[in-house]
């Protein structure tokens, strides 16, 4: 079921909604379409085996049979036309670029400030996540082990533990789940100022 917000609810099972005013029976009509042809490349195109989508971009060797996989890689990893003025980082989005630039100000510059505390931040997002400390409320919960969390990005970092190490090393093959351990891991490799005991 699809629901306009007329209030108009589409069966997307239905081959054309059976009642429409003749006003808006074009518009419907419209919203139908678009919403069953991203529907269509979703679960058509992306549950089907046969069809590969190989990334076009140079150098790239992406390959994967899910539509909406690649639709997703194709927009965060190749299609970042906003660039950042001061460190020349991309971003997909004028808004991540808005918020990433916020990050370039000083603390006390930045635009969202907590009522709570003197604390600023570089997005509304971030500051609803700070408020959270303040209210004690964790609605990010680990479905593994129960724990809950006042942001999603911590969530992300826990679930970390639950899983396999990602991260291997190719020196003396020691495993690492986090990236930055990984990181520093590899440093005082190629610093030399430790001898791996693996």
């Amino acid at each position: 079921m699809f629901v306009l917000l007329t209030g108009v609810t589409i069966d997307l099972n239905d081959s054309y909604p059976q009642k429409a005013c003749s006003e808006c029976c074009g518009k419907l009509e419209t919203a139908y379409n678009v919403r069953q042809s991203f529907l269509d490349n979703i679960y058509t195109k992306g549950s089907d085996e046969s069809k590969q989508y190989t990334c076009k971009y140079a150098g790239c060797e992406y390959v994967t049979a899910d539509y909406f996989k690649y639709h997703h890689h194709k927009k965060s990893r190749h299609e970042r036309n906003f660039e950042c003025s001061i460190c020349q980082k991309r971003f997909p989005k004028q808004i991540q670029l808005s918020n990433h630039a916020n990050s370039h100000l000083e603390k006390s510059e930045r635009p969202f400030a907590c009522d709570q505390c003197d604390r600023k931040f570089t997005s509304k997002t971030r500051l609803i996540a700070h408020g959270r400390i303040h209210t004690g409320e964790k609605p990010y919960l680990c479905t593994e082990c129960g724990e809950s969390f006042h942001s999603s990005a911590f969530l992300a970092n826990h679930a970390m533990k639950h899983s396999k190490p990602q991260h291997k090393c190719q020196h003396c093959s020691r495993e690492f789940r986090y990236k930055g351990d990984f990181v520093k891991h590899l440093r005082l490799h190629e610093e030399n100022e430790w001898q791996c005991s693996f």
